[in-house]
């Protein structure tokens, strides 16, 4: 069986996913921290990610690896209404069907935010992709957490503590 991760989304999503038991990640270049879960895997890195954290493989049943990623890339001047507007185009475009919901949010550290959920099927799986939006002076933030939807139950308090966690640092 194959396996595989959704490590983007186009442009500016990334994933998510924590734990009760949170370590913290600190990036004074980008400024911001956040938690993740222990025991995940941050070792890996792209390009286009301040940082990602992976949930192990459980067994070899397991196809699919729920994490999160952030991206940060300079505040350009644009609102972040504009920013999930284009977003949604994307995300339309790229995935036939998807399913989205828009939300305003406010993290336990008071920032505020737009969070889109999107459902959609990808070879052969059904996922569920939160895309959490924050903006400071200098930059853009997007947390994006995956999971497949038959599992969203089990990881959506994760993901809640792990944006609930993210704050802005000098």
């Amino acid at each position: 069986m194959k396996r595989f991760a959704i490590l983007t989304f186009p442009i500016l999503f990334l994933t998510a996913c924590g734990g009760s038991n949170l370590s913290k990640h600190v990036d004074s270049k980008n400024g911001f921290e956040i938690g993740f879960p222990t025991d995940w895997d941050t070792s890996s890195t792209d390009q286009y990610m301040a940082f990602m954290a992976l949930e192990s493989y459980v067994d070899s049943t397991d196809v699919f690896a729920e994490g999160f990623s952030v991206s940060a890339v300079p505040n350009e001047g644009h609102e972040l209404t504009e920013i999930v507007e284009q977003n949604i185009m994307m995300a339309e475009m790229y995935y036939q069907g998807v399913q989205i919901k828009r939300e305003d949010i406010t993290t336990e550290t008071g920032l505020s935010g737009i969070q889109l959920s999107l459902d959609y099927e990808r070879e052969g799986i059904q996922l569920t992709n939160y895309a959490s939006f924050f903006n400071s002076e200098t930059s853009l933030f997007t947390i994006t957490q995956s999971v497949e939807t038959s599992k969203v139950e089990t990881y959506k308090p994760i993901f809640e503590e792990v944006i609930n966690s993210f704050t802005l640092v000098d």
